[in-house]
C-alpha cells in the first residue's frame, strides 16, 4: 500500500528541449496526489509548471556557467592591459636610454 501511495506522487518527463537532460522525475506533495485528479488540463498544468521549473533551472545554470566564463575573460583582460602597460614603459625607457 504504501509503494502505491509513493507512486502515486510521481510523474516522470521525457523528450526535454534541451540536450542535456533526458527525462525528469518529478515527486509532488503529499496533498497533490497525481493519479486521483481527473481533470485533463489540471494535470497538463501540472506538468507544464514542472517543465518550466526545470527548464528555468537549466537556464540559471547556463548563466551561471556564462559568467564563470566572462569573469574569467575579464581577469585575462586586466593581466594582458598591464602587461601591454609594462612593455610599454620597458620600451620607452629602453629608447631613452639608448638613445642618450
Amino acid at each position: 500500500m504504501k509503494n502505491k501511495e509513493k507512486l502515486s506522487n510521481i510523474v516522470v518527463i521525457n523528450n526535454f528541449p534541451s540536450n542535456m537532460i533526458k527525462e525528469a522525475i518529478i515527486i509532488f506533495k503529499k496533498e497533490n496526489n497525481f493519479e486521483l485528479l481527473e481533470n485533463e488540463k489540471i494535470k497538463n498544468n501540472i506538468i507544464e509548471e514542472a517543465e518550466d521549473t526545470i527548464i528555468d533551472y537549466i537556464k540559471k545554470s547556463e548563466n551561471k556557467a556564462e559568467y564563470r566564463e566572462y569573469k574569467v575573460l575579464k581577469n585575462k583582460y586586466k593581466v594582458l592591459k598591464y602587461f601591454s602597460i609594462f612593455i610599454l614603459i620597458l620600451n620607452l625607457i629602453s629608447i631613452i636610454l639608448f638613445y642618450k
